[in-house]
């Protein structure tokens, strides 16, 4: 049985919001845990700096970074960006479903 044509794009949609946002949050987690336990500098932690910097450039400076003594770091700018993105991913699923069912 063939499916229409908006449920293929509807699902083609959220599959390709479902990579986007676990990627992205996948970065995100990868910094937080990386930040926490005080990973050496490495081409590897370097580059998930780097990947992941790009995605909180817009959220720089919201919160103070938690440093204890040992060097392990909180960030709760990291913390707040996966809560939002992952708010955004919610409401974009909302919309695409209501969006499929009105077509």
């Amino acid at each position: 049985m063939n499916m229409p044509v908006t449920i293929k794009i509807k699902k083609f949609i959220i599959y390709s919001l479902n990579v986007t946002i676990s990627v992205i949050e996948g970065f995100l987690l990868f910094r937080v845990v990386l930040k926490i336990l005080n990973a050496n500098q490495s081409p590897f932690v370097e580059w998930i700096y780097n990947v992941s910097g790009s995605i909180l450039r817009p959220f720089d400076g919201m919160f103070q970074p938690l440093v204890t003594q040992g060097g392990h770091v909180l960030e709760f700018t990291t913390l707040f960006t996966i809560a939002f993105y992952g708010i955004m991913y919610y409401f974009a699923y909302q919309i695409i479903n209501i969006i499929a069912d009105v077509i």
